[in-house]
């Protein structure tokens, strides 16, 4: 089993091609922590699904892109989302700012990987500098 490499893997870890889910993953693990029981069981649900695709041969789900096995379990994981959305706004105009800015990085970084994605990013040779020169081309808005 490999479950770090399913997170954080350069071959299709799920929160490095999905931004947004980090700090969906975060604030679930506070409100398990804090004792929501809804909590507790999204995040029984997300480690199992983890451990599973980490146990399998093919652990990086072959050529998808960032993880997608786990959309399977995107509807759970609205509540934690829903649960970050109502933090931020109930803080001050700057923290909501942020948020939101936050949220439009991240949402555009996703999309432009899933834009530029080609299916040798889950080979072996796939490297940290050329995910880095596809984020830079995103940031820069070049092709």
């Amino acid at each position: 089993m490999v479950p770090g490499m399913v997170l954080f893997s350069l071959r299709n870890g799920w929160p490095i091609y999905t931004p947004l889910m980090l700090p969906v993953l975060i604030t679930l693990i506070l409100h398990a922590w804090r004792g929501t029981r809804a909590a507790r069981a999204i995040l029984l649900i997300t480690t199992i699904s983890c451990l599973l695709y980490s146990a399998w041969w093919c652990w990086w789900l072959g050529s998808s892109y960032g993880g997608r096995g786990f959309i399977d379990i995107y509807a759970l994981l609205a509540i934690p989302l829903a649960w970050l959305i109502r933090s931020v706004l109930e803080r001050p105009w700057s923290a909501r700012f942020a948020g939101a800015l936050f949220s439009y990085a991240f949402i555009t970084l996703n999309f432009g990987l899933m834009e530029r994605y080609k299916w040798q990013w889950s080979w072996e040779e796939w490297n940290w500098q050329g995910l880095f020169y596809q984020i830079s081309c995103i940031v820069a808005g070049t092709s």
